[in-house]
């Protein structure tokens, strides 16, 4: 099970977390469940809706229970990717029960109030709650019905409705001869989710090679938990293009931390092979490191830092290691996995003109604007989609294109985002 992964990394004991999952997922089970049962009139159709409802709960119990305590760890992608359907399924019936439950929640005030009014302020008052509350529940049971067909969207269909999105960005004291200089990101491919579907992949690589960029930057989370997953990709990752370099960050994925590993010695070889992955691909690594361009009389850095970002997240990001010997007048443009780095960081170097960032996958799910974005998840970063000014300094945050636990997207379709750079002369 997905959930698993992220046990290593908050160092959490496996039988507790499996105790308090357990308990939460049979809570909602029979809050939802009487929610149903209540609105259902027929004896048959409950009897065929109890078997049903409770098969499926029971056969998702199991597989917790297997995934926690009787399964072996393997690293084969094929292997994994099973479970990780099973957890996607997992949380495309609970989160519509979730909501199923808050209307349920909603009736039993309703019922608590009817029972207040009916006793101490109105008694010659007839209150029909009862229909009041059966409208509820089967309005409740709607509104979960369709986030359910939404989910099941995003992960069949959303996951892979690409956008390209383009940006002219003028820019003070850009280097003359880098005028026009055309860069491609993207980010967050997390490889394991694209099993079955290599045809998406090819199809995301041929929207890449279509832009005919200078740069192409990837700014990290290769990789959900293991190197393994990379090698059936490469000969599809190679093709992506650029006409002078092709530049990546990690991600905090791409440190191996989200996997049960039988020590750390296993997991930081499984990390090297990863690295020698990443040369196959042909993207350089930058780890809190720069090089310069050079083109002209002119000279352009790009710098990358390792993965930092709030606790339990690594912090290996050294902007000073990273911008050591940088001067004032130099142009730098920093690749960060994390926007939280930008503020954190970044201000304090003006040199650093540009960011480029990713990891929030533009939270997956939510509605934009024109410009403006919003998320029912975005109040877990500052900075999380799009493009963001301080003074003389830009942060760009990429919506990715994988996805975590839940890959599919409603709303926050996968990107690649071209940018095309000019002085602001």
């Amino acid at each position: 099970m997905v959930f698993l992964s992220i046990l290593p990394l908050l160092k959490l004991n496996p039988t507790m977390v499996f105790c308090l999952l357990m308990s939460i997922l049979i809570v909602i089970d029979f809050v939802s469940y009487l929610g149903i049962q209540n609105i259902i009139l027929n004896k048959k159709f409950k009897l065929v809706i109890k078997i049903l409802f409770w098969s499926i709960s029971l056969l998702i119990y199991g597989n917790l229970y297997w995934d926690f305590f009787l399964h072996n760890w393997s690293r084969n992608i094929f292997d994994f990717i099973n479970i990780y359907y099973l957890s996607n399924l997992i949380i495309i019936i609970y989160v519509p029960k979730i909501v199923f439950s808050i209307f349920i929640f909603l009736t039993l005030i309703i019922f608590f109030f009817r029972e207040i009014k009916n006793k101490i302020l109105f008694k010659n008052t007839k209150f029909n709650s009862v229909s009041i509350i059966r409208k509820i529940l089967i309005s409740g049971l709607i509104f979960s019905f369709l986030m359910l067909l939404a989910l099941t969207y995003g992960l069949f269909i959303g996951r892979f409705s690409y956008q390209v999105t383009y940006h002219q960005l003028f820019l003070k004291n850009f280097p003359k001869s880098f005028n026009g200089l055309k860069i491609v990101q993207i980010s967050d491919l997390h490889l394991c989710t694209y099993l079955h579907h290599e045809k998406d992949l090819e199809k995301a690589v041929e929207l890449i090679n279509e832009n005919n960029a200078d740069l192409v930057f990837f700014t990290g989370d290769l990789i959900n938990s293991f190197a393994e997953e990379v090698p059936r990709f490469i000969p599809v990752l190679k093709k992506i293009r650029a006409k002078t370099a092709k530049f990546a960050v990690f991600g905090n994925h791409d440190y191996c931390d989200y996997y049960i590993w039988k020590n750390d010695n296993v997991r930081i070889e499984n990390h090297k092979k990863l690295i020698l992955y990443f040369s196959d691909i042909g993207f350089k690594i930058l780890s809190n490191e720069k090089l310069p361009l050079i083109r002209g009389t002119d000279t352009l850095y790009i710098a990358g830092i390792e993965n930092w970002g709030l606790r339990p997240y690594r912090q290996g990001g050294d902007i000073n290691q990273t911008l050591k010997g940088s001067q004032s007048k130099d142009f730098i443009i920093l690749l960060s996995h994390d926007p939280m780095f930008w503020d954190k960081f970044v201000h304090n170097y003006e040199n650093v003109r540009i960011t480029f960032s990713g990891h929030t996958h533009g939270m997956q799910i939510g509605i934009n604007f024109g410009k403006k974005h919003w998320s029912p998840f975005k109040d877990g970063y500052k900075k999380w989609v799009g493009i963001y000014e301080f003074k003389n300094q830009l942060l760009y945050v990429n919506k990715g294109l994988g996805g975590g636990i839940y890959p599919g997207r409603i709303g926050m379709f996968p990107e690649i985002s071209v940018f095309v750079l000019h002085d602001r002369k």
